[in-house]
């Protein structure tokens, strides 16, 4: 045999990376090319914050120190006698508007088909409650010249 032919022949040894099943190693679950995960109380916080936000700018001197909070149920007893459930609470003395996820998305899915519907009944609901707060109707917080925000 020549040189050159045993050259060729030779094996040569590559690092390899494996697990203990000899499989290559996995790329990681989840990275920066993966979409974010859309899940029921993260879409809520969206829908219902971007309102507060849009909110915010439009009526910055009167809602910049009102507290604006997000929470599952309400913790205090529950009213028998009401058949509807509560859905926000607005408390003027410590400026705050305190809204219900579990019972919006709730009465959102007994009453609305699709998904659109369900979010404009989260945005009507954060309408009527900042609404509440500032004594005016929820079509009165729009802008005069009827821009959207979306």
């Amino acid at each position: 045999m020549s040189d050159s032919r045993r050259e060729t022949s030779r094996v040569t040894q590559r690092e390899t990376f494996s697990s203990r099943h000899g499989r290559d190693l996995r790329s990681p679950v989840l990275g920066p090319e993966l979409p974010i995960l859309n899940n029921r109380i993260a879409l809520f916080d969206r829908i219902a914050g971007g309102t507060v936000e849009y909110l915010r700018s439009l009526w910055p001197e009167q809602l910049n120190s009102v507290q604006f909070d997000f929470v599952s149920v309400p913790t205090d007893s529950i009213e028998k006698d009401s058949e509807k459930p509560q859905l926000w609470r607005v408390t003027r003395a410590s400026k705050r508007i305190t809204f219900f996820r579990v019972p919006l998305q709730r009465s959102g899915d007994l009453h609305m088909e699709d998904a659109l519907q369900r979010r404009m009944f989260i945005e009507y609901a954060v309408y009527s409650a900042i609404a509440e707060y500032l004594g005016k109707e929820p079509w009165e917080l729009l802008p005069p010249n009827g821009d959207r925000y979306y």
